[in-house]
C-alpha cells in the first residue's frame, strides 16, 4: 500500500526502528520497498520478553483451535451467508461479536486485535454497533492494563498509519 509523499516514517522518528539501504543483488523481491530500496529492519526480540516457544500453552491451544477449524472447513466447507449485501455484512459483524468484544474475524482469528478494531471503530459506530465497540475497547484496555502493556501487529503508531491510509490518493496507484 502506498503512502503520500512526506508521510514515510524515518529512523529518527522511532528509536527502535532502523531503515537500512539494501543492495539489489541478494535481497528477495518482497524485501525492496517502493520508496526507493529501503527496508524496515526491527531489532531482534529480547529473550526475556519473547514468548517461550514452542511450549507456550496459549500458543498450543491457539494452534489446536486453528487445526480444528481447518479440519471442519475441509469437511463442511466455508460458511455461506444469504441475503442482501447489507444482511451479509451485518451477519459477518454479528459472527465477530464474542459477547465480550469484537474478534478479528469469525474464523481463525477469534482474538481481540487492536489494529483491526481501531480501523473499524468509525464504521462500526456508524452501523449501529457503538455499544459493542465501547465494550470491546473496555475489554481490551482492561487486559492491557492488567498486562502492563499494549500490543498490536504494526511497526508504526496507529495514528500515523491511519493518517497515511485513511484517504486514497489515486496518484499513489498505477491505473491500467
Amino acid at each position: 500500500m502506498s503512502r503520500r509523499a512526506g508521510a514515510v516514517p524515518h529512523s529518527s522518528d522511532r528509536a527502535d526502528i532502523e531503515l537500512v539501504a539494501i543492495s539489489p543483488a541478494p535481497a528477495p523481491a518482497n524485501a525492496l520497498d517502493a520508496r526507493g530500496g529501503e527496508r524496515l529492519v526491527l531489532p531482534p526480540a529480547q529473550a526475556s520478553s519473547a514468548a517461550p516457544l514452542p511450549f507456550d500453552p496459549v500458543l498450543l491451544a491457539a494452534g489446536a483451535n486453528v487445526a480444528a477449524r481447518s479440519i471442519a472447513r475441509r469437511l463442511f466447507g466455508w460458511k455461506r451467508y444469504r441475503g442482501s449485501v447489507e444482511a451479509i455484512c451485518h451477519a459477518t459483524i454479528d459472527d465477530c461479536w464474542t459477547g465480550e468484544f469484537f474478534a478479528g474475524s469469525a474464523g481463525h482469528f477469534k482474538q481481540f486485535w487492536t489494529r483491526d478494531l481501531a480501523m473499524c471503530t468509525p464504521a462500526l459506530c456508524r452501523l449501529g454497533f457503538r455499544e459493542q465497540v465501547i465494550q470491546s475497547w473496555a475489554w481490551g484496555l482492561e487486559r492491557f492494563a492488567r498486562a502492563g502493556r499494549v500490543t498490536t501487529t504494526s511497526p508504526w503508531r496507529l495514528v500515523d498509519y491511519w493518517g497515511w491510509t485513511r484517504e486514497p490518493n489515486l496518484d499513489d496507484f498505477v491505473l491500467r
